[in-house]
């Protein structure tokens, strides 16, 4: 879903409000809606100024707002439902009931105090991000690829040249020979006499 963008005391104005029909889910897909009720009856875009400054009271905590969407609906027990779809400076949105805002004047302390709280908190969590950033010099990684290669077999012994040398077919006949002379040499002692003596 598309984020609407952030506004703070002097860009508040300038946000864009929904408003001429009750909205659908593709209008809150799309980001030019807060909210979609589908389980109501008799629903209606309440006329009104917006945007529209307000304080959201929320639980125990107070929140600046602007007024995006007004809806009213009917609930299936016939219960009369004031929706409204708020924007927070930071371009977060939230879904209150009317009697949970209070309007007010953007000349409003209490408001202009909540808006630039909000936005300097919105900053320490950018910080708290670039702090955490990932940092490529402080990593060992090298960059390097670990696959195998032939030097890596050449050191661990299987080198092919040294294999040629252990099997050379040469050196095999080499020492064969050597052993059929001494062969021939024992067969002249046993005869008990000395080499070329009968």
């Amino acid at each position: 879903m598309a984020r609407p963008k952030g506004y703070d005391a002097l860009t508040w104005k300038e946000a864009k409000a929904f408003s001429g029909r009750c909205a659908r889910p593709e209008d809150v897909e799309a980001g030019d809606a807060v909210f979609a009720l589908g389980d109501t009856h008799h629903g209606h875009p309440i006329d009104m100024g917006m945007p529209a400054a307000v304080i959201w009271y929320d639980e125990e905590e107070e929140f600046a707002a602007v007024v995006i969407q007004a809806e009213a609906h009917e609930s299936q027990t016939g219960e009369e439902l004031e929706v409204l779809g708020l924007l927070m400076p930071r371009g977060r949105t939230a879904v209150a009931f009317m009697e949970d805002v209070e309007f007010v004047e953007e000349t409003d302390h209490t408001w202009q105090a909540l808006l630039e709280a909000d936005l300097e908190e919105g900053e320490d969590e950018d910080d708290d991000d670039d702090d955490g950033d990932y940092d490529p010099d402080e990593d060992d990684y090298d960059g390097e690829e670990d696959d195998l290669d032939d030097d890596d077999f050449d050191e661990d012994g299987f080198d092919e040249d040294e294999d040629d040398e252990v099997f050379d077919e040469d050196e095999d006949d080499e020492v064969f020979d050597d052993e059929d002379d001494d062969l021939e040499d024992d067969e002249d002692d046993d005869d008990g006499q000395p080499d070329g003596k009968k």
